[in-house]
C-alpha cells in the first residue's frame, strides 16, 4: 500500500510541475520581459525609440495591455525598444517614472515625452507606437 501511495504522490508532483512550467512559459509569451537598471542604462543610449510599459503582474488591465503590446512589439522589433517596468518595484527603477500603472511611455533623453494610460485596444496602441517610429 505504501508503494502505491508513493507512486501516486510522485505522479501528482510531476503533473503539477508540468502545469506550472506550462503556465509560466505562457505568461512569458504574452508579456514583455521586465527590465533591469543595468539594461535600462544600456538602452537609453539607443538611437531607436524606447517604449516602457509600467505594469503589475496582479493588474488585469496591465496584463491585457502587455499582451497587446507584446504582439505589436514583434512587428516593430527592428524600429524600437520595448521593455516592461515592474510597478511594484518602480521606486527602485533608475529611469523615468509614471504616476499610474498600465502606462506605455515613450521615452527620449531619459524623459517621458508621451504616454498612453490604461489603453488595451491593439489598434490604438499600435497607432501610438507608429507615431514615434515612422
Amino acid at each position: 500500500m505504501t508503494k502505491v501511495s508513493l507512486f501516486w504522490s510522485v505522479l501528482l508532483v510531476l503533473i503539477c510541475s508540468t502545469f506550472a512550467v506550462n503556465a509560466s512559459s505562457t505568461q512569458n509569451d504574452e508579456n514583455l520581459p521586465k527590465i533591469t537598471n543595468a539594461q535600462y542604462e544600456k538602452i537609453i543610449k539607443s538611437e531607436k525609440p524606447i517604449f516602457l510599459s509600467f505594469n503589475a503582474d496582479w493588474c488585469p488591465v496591465c496584463q491585457k495591455q502587455n499582451k497587446a503590446l507584446n504582439k505589436i512589439s514583434k512587428e516593430f522589433y527592428n524600429k524600437a525598444e520595448f521593455h516592461s517596468v515592474d510597478w511594484d518595484k518602480v521606486d527602485e527603477f533608475v529611469g523615468p517614472k509614471t504616476k499610474q500603472r498600465s502606462t506605455i511611455a515613450y521615452v527620449k533623453n531619459n524623459k517621458i515625452i508621451d504616454q498612453l494610460i490604461g489603453e488595451t485596444d491593439t489598434d490604438k496602441i499600435k497607432a501610438f507606437i507608429e507615431k514615434y517610429t515612422n
